[in-house]
């Protein structure tokens, strides 16, 4: 362990994200000599740090190492790849007998004991004073790897566990197949498709002998699941002819922009509501007659009474 020279501390520091001053045993002591850090510790109290480092868990889909790095990054610290894997195995070691979560436990801190704190695992020789000083975060190849495995994990979580990733292939593009231009409205819904998935990945196993079982049981799980989803009415699925499109089409806009009632009769309510009526008369009359010396004045006084209460839309 590299041996740092003794740092007088203040009494308190303020957190430059939660701007609340704390007692220094609050922050993380950075025990460098750093003229941008006049107080010599993380300018994050440790909670915050804490919080940080969960917040790049959540960005980097459960990726911790990624995540450490991005942490190590905010905070200007040295990301140390054996100081991460003493992590990891205290982290393990803890969660064998506890079995809780990553955001459960105080995975900042169990790092930050192995780079600057009282587990060091700094040698002599060795400059761990910022971020400049990290190791190497990944190859190419890591990271496709890591990726890879990440992916794998999410497929295990959807589909179960599957003997090769030829068979999750399958489930995936038959999950597909069917939902496609299909909207999941609930989670009820996208486990009934799943299981059809992995109905029709079991029948196609007992059909290539790689599985055992009764095919008829299997097809007629697999048609339980279609009447349950409501596709298994096969006609609906047949291409239409163009008669057919055009008829629906034509249903569908007359449902939409008029009634279809009148579609059927269009006399039986034209003008129910006598508004043309009047447009006609008390409108339309008197304004030809005015601009185009129309001489149409057959309207009795009497008939005015008529149009009393009618209300007339002007617009929608």
């Amino acid at each position: 362990m590299a041996q740092t020279k003794k740092i007088q501390l203040d009494k308190t520091a303020i957190c430059i994200s939660c701007n609340h001053e704390y007692g220094i045993d609050k922050f993380f002591v950075k025990p460098i000599e750093d003229e941008f850090l006049p107080k010599h510790v993380i300018p994050y109290c440790k909670d915050c740090c804490e919080q940080i480092l969960q917040k790049n868990l959540e960005i980097s889909n459960g990726d911790l190492e990624r995540a450490v790095w991005l942490t190590c990054a905010k905070l200007d610290m040295p990301f140390i790849k054996r100081a991460y894997e003493a992590m990891v195995t205290q982290k393990n070691r803890y969660e064998s007998k506890t079995k809780k979560s990553d955001k459960e436990y105080p995975l900042f801190r169990y790092y930050y004991n192995y780079v600057w704190g009282n587990q060091s695992m700094q040698q002599a020789t060795e400059i761990w004073d910022n971020f400049s000083c990290s190791d190497n975060f990944r190859t190419e190849e890591e990271e496709q790897e890591n990726q890879l495995k990440r992916d794998i994990e999410k497929l295990k979580i959807d589909w179960g566990e599957q003997d090769d990733l030829e068979n999750y292939k399958y489930l995936v593009y038959m999950y597909n197949k069917y939902t496609q231009n299909i909207k999941i409205i609930s989670p009820q819904q996208e486990d009934l498709y799943r299981d059809l998935c992995l109905a029709r990945l079991e029948k196609r196993k007992i059909e290539e002998g790689k599985l055992s079982g009764d095919i008829g049981k299997a097809q007629s799980r697999i048609l339980t699941l279609l009447g349950k989803l409501n596709i298994d009415n096969f006609d609906n699925s047949k291409a239409k002819s163009l008669s057919e499109q055009s008829l629906i089409e034509n249903i569908s806009k007359i449902e939409q922009y008029t009634v279809a009632d009148y579609w059927k009769d269009k006399e039986k309510y034209y003008d129910v509501n006598k508004v043309r009526k009047y447009e006609e008369d008390c409108v339309l009359r008197p304004t030809l007659n005015s601009l185009i010396d129309n001489r149409n004045f057959d309207l009795d006084i009497d008939d005015v009474s008529k149009y009393k209460g009618i209300s007339v839309p002007y617009g929608d």
